[in-house]
């Protein structure tokens, strides 16, 4: 009956291994590396990446009617990203990891997450986002694709929004902020004037009722 065939739905499913013991690898620091160490270091990563894409396969061939696992290849459609820009397999795991873990929560605390998460911002340049060197790759795709959809914001709110997405970079696992890097002038995004930051960003976005009905779309 319809009873049985919700909670079925909304099983939980237990949690697989690792793909592997390279989730918990420090970075290496391959600034040092001679060229036979680096090939070394991309044929290692090439590996990984394979072993991850399996590792997300059996998750959805042995629970492809569960919400969790449609909703993980739901997000990371929406959000649209690729290890073929993200070459370090860690970064992509982990990405991975917080779609699955937040794939039916609180879309606002998601788009949080995705924000700073290493993957997207080495895919969507907000990396290399600073003051003096605005990069807006991020900022109109968290409104066109993400949050808001196309028509609902000007090319200034992408520019304010991209102002106060700076001073953030990564490592590719870690998030560091230099607010040497920030950009602390005043910013006037969607009718909103003030020294926005990210959070900033984020809480206007989800002030307005196109969020809701963007992401309510997406969904059906």
């Amino acid at each position: 009956n319809i009873n049985d065939a919700v909670e079925y739905i909304l099983r939980d499913i237990s949690d697989l291994e690792p793909p592997g013991a390279w989730i918990y690898f420090p970075i290496p620091n391959y600034q040092d590396y001679d060229q036979e160490q680096i090939d070394s270091l991309l044929a290692s990563w090439q590996r990984q990446q394979i072993q991850l894409e399996e590792w997300w396969l059996k998750y959805l061939f042995h629970n492809s009617t569960n919400i969790t696992e449609k909703l993980t290849l739901f997000w990371h459609d929406h959000f649209a990203t690729s290890a073929e820009t993200i070459i370090y397999p860690p970064a992509m795991y982990h990405q991975n990891r917080v779609l699955r873990e937040h794939s039916i929560g609180n879309f606002k605390d998601l788009v949080t997450m995705m924000t700073f998460d290493p993957a997207m911002m080495i895919w969507l340049n907000n990396n290399e986002n600073s003051v003096g060197s605005i990069n807006e790759n991020f900022s109109r795709e968290l409104l066109e694709l993400f949050t808001l959809g196309e028509g609902n914001y000007t090319e200034q709110d992408v520019t304010e929004a991209a102002r106060s997405l700076t001073g953030y970079f990564t490592d590719g696992l870690n998030i560091y902020f230099a607010h040497e890097l920030f950009d602390d002038g005043e910013k006037t995004f969607l009718g909103q004037t003030g020294n926005f930051d990210a959070y900033d960003i984020i809480d206007i976005i989800f002030d307005q009722p196109q969020t809701a009905y963007f992401i309510c779309e997406k969904l059906y």
